[in-house]
């Protein structure tokens, strides 16, 4: 039974159309729940569902761009950056296996004002925006149950 929209990726352009529907239904999320469409801040993670899927794509990311850092997983500034409608994705991450994400990926986006932004739309009436509050950063995550992908909007202390 497969379970996992795209995992598992195998090869450079199955990766690249996982990346193409990350960007596309983030966009649209974010829509859904805020009725803006954010520019992405030019970092987007593909969720690797099996541990042989991770070591293939950590083995493809390393062909696709030079190492920046590792967080849940490596991230590189990519040779040839993705072109959205929403900006450029210029940074990619590959997650390793976590039993508590389904998703396919998670895209990012920035804000002029982060406070502002969290005022407008962290609201009781909409459930599907939260604050994640780390000791090095504070982000929104935009869910929802009906799709398998996630959005941040990060602000580094």
């Amino acid at each position: 039974m497969k379970l996992y929209r795209y995992s598992p990726i195998h090869s450079q352009e199955s990766l690249g159309k996982a990346v193409g529907y990350v960007a596309e239904k983030s966009q649209e999320l974010c829509a859904k729940l805020t009725a803006e469409h954010l520019e992405f801040s030019g970092v987007l993670t593909i969720c690797s569902h099996y541990y042989e899927e991770y070591d293939v794509l950590a083995n493809i990311l390393t062909e696709m761009g030079t190492f920046d850092k590792e967080h849940n997983g490596p991230r590189v500034v990519l040779h040839k950056p993705f072109k959205t409608p929403y900006g450029q994705i210029a940074r990619l991450r590959i997650r390793h296996p976590d039993p508590y994400r389904y998703q396919v990926g998670a895209g990012d986006f920035r804000v002029a004002d982060y406070e502002q932004f969290k005022q407008a739309h962290l609201t009781d009436d909409n459930p599907y925006i939260r604050e994640i509050i780390r000791p090095d950063l504070t982000m929104l995550e935009f869910w929802h149950p009906d799709y398998d992908i996630v959005g941040y909007i990060v602000k580094k202390k």
